[in-house]
């Protein structure tokens, strides 16, 4: 694990054994610690500090980790949050995923993975402070905003793949796009197919839905609504699979292989004329997302996942 220099961390927890914990730890990756009992005094700081990546409880008295989560992303705040919870399995951490938290850790937490954790959200916090400085979502026009999200794809495991030819606004906007969702999609697809490995499973899930997260968000930026559209829906199937990783079977891998494909001709068609939903199997594909999203959720056999 390669070594952090700088940085620093907000630990939100009511449990002072918890906060001294995480404090130890992340000291040793050379973070430096801000400490906070709930989320209304993690509000103050946040105000009026520079933090870069935030780890909070999920269950707190007066503002609990998902109304701090909330709060931030209203604000604009874009920090990687990290939450930790004894209840992985609850509707509340499948909530807080789709919020945009960058992932959580179960209590008792492996002191291996919050240092594996804290590595890859500071790397992604520093990568898209370059973008806003501020760190929080641009306000300018439409296309500032689209470019934003369109560059935090980078954040996540790749490099600008390259610039296109100078064009036209939209269309260069566009091209950006495709060049920057290629090669997500093209992670996506290298680890759908190592999917069955239980080590790595919900590591590899973790990614996933913050690379379709990403592609999202970007889509809806650019208005590539079957775009968004669908990979709206991988990133709900990928987030209750990241928080039931053993709940992952043939056919879930399958059905992920097969949305990922057709995200992948969704995005390089981005901006020209492209068949009809019902033509390109983009609603069946959606609707089996969502009814697998689902199907996870509801049946008590993966509850100890």
């Amino acid at each position: 694990m390669e070594t952090l220099s700088g940085g620093t961390l907000l630990v939100v927890d009511d449990e002072v054994e918890i906060r001294e914990i995480i404090e130890l730890y992340a000291s040793t990756l050379g973070m430096k610690v801000l400490e906070a009992e709930d989320g209304d005094r993690a509000l103050e700081i946040l105000r009026a500090h520079h933090v870069d990546v935030i780890v909070s409880d999920l269950m707190m008295p007066r503002l609990t980790g998902l109304g701090l989560l909330e709060a931030l992303r209203k604000e604009g705040f874009m920090q990687p949050f990290i939450f930790v919870t004894a209840y992985p399995s609850q509707d509340s951490t499948i909530q807080a995923l789709r919020l945009g938290a960058f992932d959580y850790l179960e209590k008792p937490f492996d002191p291996e993975e919050l240092g594996t954790l804290l590595t890859e959200a500071l790397r992604v916090s520093l990568e898209t402070q370059k973008l806003s400085p501020e760190k929080k979502k641009p306000q300018g026009s439409d296309e500032t905003k689209a470019l934003y999200e369109i560059n935090r794809l980078k954040t996540l495991r790749f490099d600008n793949a390259g610039q296109q030819p100078e064009r036209d606004p939209k269309q260069k906007l566009l091209d950006h796009f495709v060049n920057e969702a290629t090669p997500q999609l093209l992670f996506a697809e290298a680890s759908i197919k190592n999917l069955m490995n239980e080590s790595e499973r919900a590591f590899e899930l973790g990614y996933l839905f913050r690379v379709m997260q990403g592609i999202a968000a970007a889509a809806d930026a650019v208005g590539e609504r079957d775009v968004k559209r669908l990979s709206g829906a991988a990133e709900r199937f990928y987030t209750v699979l990241r928080v039931k990783p053993r709940a992952m079977r043939g056919e879930f891998v399958e059905l992920a292989r097969r949305a990922n494909e057709k995200l992948r001709e969704l995005v390089a068609s981005a901006g020209s004329p492209a068949p009809t939903s019902e033509e390109g199997g983009l609603d069946e594909l959606v609707l089996a997302l969502e009814n697998g999203a689902q199907e996870i959720e509801r049946y008590s056999m993966f509850a100890a996942s």
